[in-house]
């Protein structure tokens, strides 16, 4: 029952129903092939009714502004082993395929604008901080939204834009910026290019719920407490947030599995973003999760503590990520290694560790 909308701190569907976003992050369109991961093993199919079978409602879909102005011809034969007919076609028209694929099988999709270049996301040198680049001015930035807004509106299944991925600081043209929220510095203040983004988004397509992350690599919007987002759509606009373990590295520890480890872990967490659902009554979703799917990793304290919290929040999340194995464009990384965070193994048939998938999918109790 599409479109969906806002009502406080919910999503809904057309009749009002709750719909508790559960989704995947399915990575590598961002990145130098310019396709998404795992097509080297299985189909676009294969996969798409993978993620359906899994229990998963959503897909965080990855797009780069390269990919949208070059939209390059797709030529690398390995990346596409499985699905040899996409060799040829232009980026755009397998992010469309993968787009129609998904909705078919049931399948939400969020287009994710996640970088400029296209390259693994994220750290403070990667020139991608900010919605801006050196290569990239603003402008192409938000006519490409304008765009891709509009490219699915026929398709109710894509439902929302993420417009930017862990904005941060950057260098731009030698000099340092950062990402704030409500500065007015048209430089710097994402929340002042994020509702044009946003308000370019509807006009496109007014279907579409429109999330947006905070600063700080995704984990800070405290600061929407005072300066809230507003946008000329009603029941619109979903925040987004990112929470891994590193981001806790420098205010807490996670040696312990008790009480108070948790309360800490939970005050971060309403300190951030938390507050947003009951004091102004707006979604959050967390759009990236993650933890390596090993014994250890599931048996960490702060996995612990994520997943009972986003359970006692009911929050609506997205797992980093689907992908069994590496793409292209991350240092240190090649083609096809084993994506350590991955829900999927090498094969990209079945998941890697059960008691992993199971923690993930788990958060829906």
């Amino acid at each position: 029952h599409t479109p969906l909308r806002t009502r406080g701190r919910y999503i809904v569907d057309a009749q009002g129903a709750r719909v508790r976003l559960a989704c995947v992050n399915w990575a590598g369109s961002h990145m130098k092939d310019f396709v998404v991961g795992g097509l080297h093993k299985r189909t676009i199919g294969q996969i798409a009714a993978k993620i359906a079978a899994l229990g998963f409602n959503c897909v965080r879909l990855q797009w780069s502004l390269q990919l949208f102005w070059n939209n390059p011809v797709v030529v690398k034969q390995e990346a596409v082993a499985a699905e040899p007919t996409l060799l040829g076609l232009r980026a755009l028209e397998v992010y469309d395929k993968v787009v129609e694929t998904l909705s078919a099988a049931g399948v939400f999709v969020i287009i994710d604008n996640h970088v400029s270049d296209a390259a693994w996301c994220c750290d403070h040198n990667d020139g991608n901080g900010l919605w801006y680049t050196t290569d990239w001015p603003e402008k192409y930035y938000f006519d490409a939204w304008h765009v891709m807004a509009g490219r699915y509106r026929n398709n109710s299944m894509v439902i929302g834009a993420d417009l930017r991925n862990e904005l941060r600081d950057d260098n731009i043209r030698g000099v340092h910026r950062e990402a704030d929220w409500g500065s007015n510095n048209g430089l710097t203040d994402w929340r002042l290019a994020a509702t044009k983004a946003a308000e370019i988004v509807l006009k496109a397509n007014p279907n579409l719920l429109v999330f947006i992350q905070g600063t700080g690599f995704g984990q800070w919007l405290d600061k929407a407490r005072n300066q809230p987002i507003t946008l000329s759509v009603p029941n619109r606009l979903v925040y987004a947030a990112h929470d891994y373990k590193w981001y806790h590295q420098n205010d807490m520890s996670f040696s312990k599995r008790d009480e108070r480890t948790y309360q800490n872990y939970r005050s971060r967490m309403e300190w951030r973003w938390g507050f947003i659902l009951d004091e102004l009554k707006v979604p959050v979703w967390v759009s990236e999760i993650g933890i390596a799917h090993t014994s250890d990793g599931v048996n960490d304290n702060y996995w612990w503590c994520l997943q009972r919290y986003v359970k006692e929040k009911s929050l609506d999340f997205a797992y980093w990520c689907l992908d069994g194995t590496t793409s292209l464009g991350r240092s240190s990384v090649n083609f096809g290694d084993e994506e350590t965070f991955g829900l999927l193994d090498l094969s990209w048939d079945s998941v890697a560790y059960k008691p992993h998938y199971d923690s993930v999918i788990g958060l829906l109790q």
